[in-house]
């Protein structure tokens, strides 16, 4: 266990591949969590994603939100640092700011279980293509299936080690950046060759 910021913590450590992905964590013999890196994708048609008639197959979450007596509390992010950023909902004991939710059209599954059972118009797709990420929405279902239901972890606790292969991108290695600091807030991060994690 490596000690960061005064705390002894195990970094993460990601290996997607082709056609298995391990999940777990640093200066352990194995990985916690082996599945398979191929998801489960179902298309919605356009009208399904709209209106009140919508399958919402996701949870309900109710927040407790203040009176509208108490709306004078409720400021905005503009008024509160004068930038120009999304407007804030009271809720609860404090104000939260709102975020718009990235859309996706459809749904994914990810993991054995979820991919092994038959649904009807589901494809099954692999987000890597000759070793780059070729679709990086499946990819984020698959970090996100990695670190919140296998290892059951808060990924802004932990650095993150993931590996890529030996020709990737510049490109896409920023596209990780991004993804590990602005999505998950991984307090440290570190790109490894695969070939070099393997020996």
């Amino acid at each position: 266990m490596g000690t960061y910021g005064g705390d002894e913590v195990a970094a993460l450590v990601l290996s997607v591949g082709h056609t298995w992905t391990q999940a777990g964590y640093a200066g352990e013999d194995t990985p916690k969590s082996i599945f398979p890196t191929s998801v489960g994708w179902i298309d919605s048609p356009p009208e399904a994603d709209q209106g009140d008639d919508a399958d919402n197959s996701e949870d309900t979450r109710m927040e407790d939100v203040q009176q509208s007596g108490e709306a004078g509390n409720n400021i905005s992010n503009k008024e509160a640092d004068g930038g120009d950023t999304a407007p804030q909902q009271s809720v609860g004991a404090g104000v939260v700011p709102t975020k718009k939710k990235k859309t996706v059209r459809g749904k994914y599954y990810v993991g054995d279980g979820e991919i092994s059972c038959w649904r009807p118009d589901m494809e099954i797709k692999s987000p890597m293509k000759d070793g780059l990420v070729d679709d990086w929405d499946a990819l984020e279902q698959i970090w996100d299936h990695a670190f919140l239901k296998r290892l059951r972890c808060d990924p802004t606790e932990h650095p993150l080690i993931i590996t890529e292969s030996a020709w990737n991108t510049r490109e896409i290695r920023e596209k990780f950046t991004e993804l590990a600091f602005e999505k998950y807030n991984f307090p440290a991060f570190f790109v490894a060759k695969d070939a070099v994690m393997t020996a």
